[in-house]
């Protein structure tokens, strides 16, 4: 039912696939960095490694619609000229 409604709307099947396969785990790890650090955020951002992983994550998740307006607007500005 799940995929046929994915389908319909256009959402790839993979991506719910993969998004209930880690998104448990990924509750678990992230509850789990939570009790470690006693409850305080801040100790994610505190590595540089972790900085860098927050920044891919971000641009991962801003580079699709960011794209899309880029080309939207590039469309409408050449369409008035």
């Amino acid at each position: 039912i799940i995929g046929y409604i994915a389908r319909k709307t256009g959402y790839h099947v993979a991506a719910i696939l993969i998004g209930v396969i880690l998104g448990p785990l990924l509750e678990n790890f992230f509850l789990r960095a939570l009790r470690i650090s006693q409850g305080d955020l801040f100790t994610l951002f505190s590595s540089n490694i972790g900085n860098v992983l927050w920044v891919l994550l971000l641009a991962s998740i801003f580079a699709s619609p960011v794209k899309s307006w880029l080309i939207g607007t590039k469309k409408t500005t050449q369409d008035q000229a």
